[in-house]
């Protein structure tokens, strides 16, 4: 299951990157930007600091830091950036991974318990971003994406584990970066 989700990934960004696509042109201007991120199950938590650069045309990466319910969680994620038709928007499409504690509580619709898990986990995480650069270096990101766990281990803190391993195993998360590009 792993590897077909990280061979998914790379199919996703090495497709935008073959594409002969425009790039959008305040990217490169503008090739570093630097962010507040915030969402539920992001890579990087419920809040963190980003930092992006462009490394050419068609690809960025960023790097973040952040914080859970759990404690600090680390990420890093290349991105393949789409000019829509304006200078200053991009759809990104990213695969990366992230790494640190995790504590969710689940629960199920019939006949069973909540169940709470915890643990330390390296997260495989792909994402579709609209992003967008003005002039003057305001920069946004809003995202979607599903993270999956590559490795770590799970264990579930409650009495009653009704919930499986494998629903915590996988999640969506969204959010919202604003920052400055420059």
């Amino acid at each position: 299951m792993r590897s077909r989700v990280l061979a998914a990934a790379v199919f996703l960004l090495v497709s935008a990157v073959a594409l002969d696509v425009a790039a959008a042109p305040n990217f490169e201007a503008r090739p570093t930007a630097i962010y507040l991120e915030g969402g539920t199950g992001a890579p990087v938590g419920l809040l963190g600091l980003g930092v992006e650069r462009t490394l050419a045309p068609l690809l960025a990466m960023s790097a973040g830091v952040g914080r859970t319910l759990a404690g600090t969680q680390l990420t890093l994620m290349p991105r393949a950036l789409i000019s829509i038709g304006r200078p200053r928007l991009a759809v990104a499409i990213g695969a990366g991974v992230s790494f640190g504690p995790f504590r969710g509580s689940y629960s199920c619709l019939m006949d069973c318990s909540p169940s709470t898990w915890a643990g330390t986990v390296l997260w495989g995480d792909a994402e579709v971003a609209f992003e967008y650069r003005r002039e003057d270096g305001l920069f946004w990101r809003g995202f979607f994406g599903a993270a999956l766990v590559l490795d770590g281990q799970l264990t579930c803190v409650e009495t009653s584990c009704d919930v499986p391993e494998a629903q915590v195993r996988r999640q969506a998360y969204g959010g919202f970066a604003l920052g400055y590009a420059f």
